[in-house]
């Protein structure tokens, strides 16, 4: 009697079994994601990505793509990833290298896991962002199928910017859209004096730093090479400003984007272009 009790209860347990399989899930779980700081519009670009991951794990790789399908690269490689737990920074696109227009969507997708991939043995990560200032159009992270792999359809392939057509003198459209300095020529007033106005600009605002009077550049050419007129921090992301005359009559701007990227230009009062771009 007891015999028959026990194998009962085992076809009972199986029964159970079979009528309620056990439900599997991926071992490995993408926490998080983030665009690496030095993200811009030309390789490389990255990713910090936040991850468990299990010890099968033996495969990773990415894709670089625009908001109009364009791939600019992509790879797949074995991996190092297996076991890890925590955030690694500046998962690299970098070779082979690519370059974009300012303005452009700009979608990175990285996976890591093990053959064939899937739900159940891979996770991934994707962002897509505007390549010259780093606006984030949309991030995903999850198991394998949970994100886009592609910007495509997230935006034009250079959006361009109205933003520098407000009459500053550093206005193009390739090179200015998020520079972190505007320069305007204010109209001489009544004591006959022109200004050349100097804006810091960054985290969504800006704030005049030097006013440069045109007496500065119309007395004759300064003793040394590189005269400093003015050297100030740019409130609206932390970089110096330094403003220097130069001997042949130009005005030096010395700055650098919030990531430390530097922007230098020059001030030509009697030139054409008046702009000229030595670092943007």
């Amino acid at each position: 009697m007891k015999i028959i009790m026990r194998f009962s209860a085992v076809l009972g347990l199986l029964g159970v079994m079979l009528l309620f399989p056990m439900i599997t899930h991926a071992a490995s779980f993408a926490t998080g994601v983030a665009l690496s700081a030095y993200s811009g519009c030309t390789s490389p670009a990255g990713l910090d990505i936040s991850m468990n991951t299990d010890a099968a794990v033996t495969r990773e790789g990415g894709i670089v793509t625009t908001g109009d399908g364009t791939v600019l690269m992509s790879f797949d490689q074995s991996s190092g990833f297996a076991s890890f737990s925590g955030t690694f920074s500046g998962y690299n696109f970098a070779s082979p290298a690519w370059s974009v227009p300012n303005g452009t969507i700009v979608g990175l997708y990285a996976y890591i896991g093990s053959l064939p991939y899937s739900a159940a043995t891979t996770v991934e990560w994707f962002v897509a962002y505007r390549c010259d200032t780093q606006e984030i159009v949309l991030n995903c992270f999850g198991v394998y199928g949970s994100c886009p792999q592609s910007a495509s359809g997230l935006g034009a392939t250079s959006l361009g910017c109205a933003n520098v057509n407000d009459g500053r003198l550093n206005n193009s459209s390739a090179r200015d859209c998020a520079a972190p300095v505007v320069l305007y020529l204010q109209a001489p007033g009544a004591d006959g004096i022109a200004r050349l106005d100097i804006y810091g600009v960054g985290s969504g605002g800006s704030s005049l730093a030097v006013s440069v009077p045109s007496t500065i550049w119309e007395i004759g050419a300064p003793a040394n090479d590189k005269t400093l007129i003015d050297f100030v921090g740019n409130p609206n992301n932390g970089q110096p400003i330094g403003v220097y005359l130069m001997l042949d009559g130009t005005v030096l701007i010395e700055t650098a984007y919030a990531d430390g990227k530097p922007y230098v230009i020059r001030y030509n009062p009697d030139g054409a272009p008046q702009i000229l771009y030595a670092a943007w």
